[in-house]
């Protein structure tokens, strides 16, 4: 059920994902067959999925979608939900068996408007970009064989975008993080003597065998192709990876209209209050990430040596999202002050506000798949 010729990575994860696609859902329309964590090696529960679905097709809904074509649309966990809204709906994938059902249960609800397509990305990008307003690669990227097949699928993207149009990369696993995840799984099993664990995770950190990304290799592409670009960090609840270790990008011809926000070294959470009280538009950058930082600090202790960093208020971005609407709040990992941080916006106008791209130069940009880290 494979695409012809398809060889390497591409050809490798293409027939993963049919045998993972096979076996009949008991739900068609919430299919969350395959997706474990690589903390735990378990499967996500329900509700963690429930959580990231509905998280995921907010931030895409926000960007007001007509025309999408979706690169890697899996088992249509977004499809179903954002069809409706849509006058077109493309959606393409490497599984064959993944294809073929959905064909079949489009056709059973009579979904004219949504067409199905057995294809790899770079392929897909250049076929059917053209007339979209949104294209979607969500929780893609990591399976791709390198860091420029990923700038090739953009580049077939953007080439066709029209001026309102946007890229939505979804679930972006972040190599800024990569010790710090490794050590979570490392965690999880038996202890041992210091350096025992530091060869353990330097061997499972070089091992990683997929394709994790720095946001600021985003910056870096938008950079050189004059575009757009946001960077943010997940907004669930739950204390898992796919809320602490994965992020959403948005990449667009033009920038969204608002004010440029100036952040202020993070202070607190004293600060943020006193901010959210006067009703002021504020900036605040490198605020720790609740359950990342002290991983990201743990892992550099074990592997590097050195003494702690001193303690700061740590937020979990998805809570804030409680306390305010869309329009008064806006995240973002590329005002970082380090791996584990991110920049915040708060106040009216927060939300289609600007912050601003650090000129950072993290160590590693991405992974090597299936080898050591460049």
């Amino acid at each position: 059920m494979t695409g012809p010729g398809w060889t390497g990575t591409v050809g490798l994860w293409a027939e993963v994902f049919d045998d993972v696609y096979r076996e009949r859902p008991a739900d068609p329309e919430f299919d969350v067959a395959g997706w474990h964590s690589k903390i735990t090696g378990l499967p996500f529960s329900p509700a963690e999925m429930r959580e990231w679905v509905d998280a995921t097709v907010a931030r895409i809904a926000g960007l007001r979608p007509r025309r999408v074509v979706e690169i890697g649309c899996g088992s249509g966990l977004l499809m179903w939900r954002l069809l409706h809204d849509c006058e077109s709906y493309t959606g393409t994938d490497i599984s064959g068996v993944a294809v073929s059902r959905l064909r079949k249960a489009v056709a059973e609800r009579g979904a004219a408007h949504v067409h199905l397509a057995c294809e790899e990305a770079t392929a897909a990008a250049a076929r059917h970009g053209s007339g979209a307003d949104l294209v979607i690669l969500n929780s893609v990227a990591q399976y791709f064989p390198s860091a420029a097949y990923l700038g090739a699928v953009l580049d077939g993207a953007t080439a066709v975008l029209p001026d309102d149009g946007s890229v939505f990369v979804g679930d972006v696993r972040n190599a800024d993080l990569l010790d710090a995840l490794h050590l979570a799984a490392l965690d999880g099993c038996t202890p041992g003597e210091q350096r025992e664990r530091r060869e353990r995770l330097r061997k499972s950190v070089a091992s990683e065998p997929e394709l994790l990304v720095s946001p600021h290799w985003f910056a870096r592409y938008a950079a050189e192709r004059g575009l757009s670009v946001r960077a943010m960090p997940k907004l669930g609840r739950f204390d898992n990876e796919l809320n602490g270790f994965r992020y959403d990008v948005v990449l667009r011809r033009t920038p969204p209209p608002g004010r440029v926000v100036a952040p202020r070294d993070w202070a607190g959470a004293g600060a943020l209050r006193s901010a959210l009280d006067a009703g002021v538009l504020t900036g605040f950058r490198g605020v720790p990430h609740q359950g990342v930082h002290d991983l990201v600090e743990r892992a550099s202790l074990l592997l590097h040596g050195g003494g702690p960093a001193p303690a700061r208020d740590a937020l979990r971005p998805g809570d804030l999202t409680g306390a305010l609407q869309a329009d008064d709040l806006q995240v973002s990992l590329l005002t970082e002050d380090g791996p584990g941080t991110f920049g915040l916006a708060v106040g009216p106008g927060a939300g289609g506000a600007a912050l601003p791209v650090a000129a950072a130069a993290p160590r590693l940009l991405t992974t090597v798949p299936w080898g050591t880290v460049p």
